[in-house]
């Protein structure tokens, strides 16, 4: 494979291969998971009872700001795999006096399906045209590959709805086998 010039910003590179974020590079984070996170906590703070002083300490515990709805790019909201913010969230919970027993069954029932569910059409938003660009990369014999740390099937069908699925020659997520971002062996 013969490495082309591509041009993002104001860097120059040459390359062969092109690994994509999924979320806030193909499609906006914030429209995904800003409103999950505020239904997630909503459901944690009534199943517990711990009312709003616990919703602003999970919002800070994952990286999310409710006034902005947007997510600090290095939190856990934005960087880890599901199976991590359901600790996340029960550590904010035993934090605010919920058992840590309690916390895990409430975080891995009231967090976790409502975070991994199947995205709805009316929260997928593209990041641009992005077909036009694959296909340019693709014609110069660019490889194309995404990691991200969503599920497999979240993922999968985001891709499909965007109609750029078939662009990518491997797709890493966060509950496959092996390495995951932001490890670097992911790139290897």
């Amino acid at each position: 494979m013969r490495p082309i010039q591509i041009k993002a910003g104001e860097v120059t590179a040459k390359a062969c291969c092109v690994v994509y974020d999924k979320d806030g590079t193909l499609v906006d984070f914030h429209s995904v998971w800003g409103p999950r996170i505020v239904r997630s906590a909503n459901a944690l703070a009534a199943a517990t009872g711990l009312g709003d002083d616990f919703v602003r300490h999970l919002y800070r515990a994952v990286g999310y700001d409710a006034s902005t709805n947007h997510t600090s790019g290095q939190g856990p909201l934005a960087t880890a795999p599901l199976d991590q913010l359901v600790i996340v969230a029960a550590t904010a919970m035993f934090q605010s006096g919920i058992t840590w027993d309690k916390a895990l069954e409430l975080s891995s029932t009231c967090l976790l399906p409502l975070m991994a569910a199947q995205p709805e059409a009316k929260e997928i938003s593209p990041r641009g045209n992005l077909l036009s660009p694959l296909r340019e990369l693709q014609q110069h014999g660019c490889r194309l590959v995404v990691a991200t740390t969503d599920n497999r099937d979240s993922t999968d069908l985001m891709l499909g709805h965007l109609g750029i699925q078939d662009c990518f020659k491997q797709v890493i997520c966060g509950d496959d086998a092996g390495p995951i971002k932001p490890d670097p062996e992911v790139l290897l």
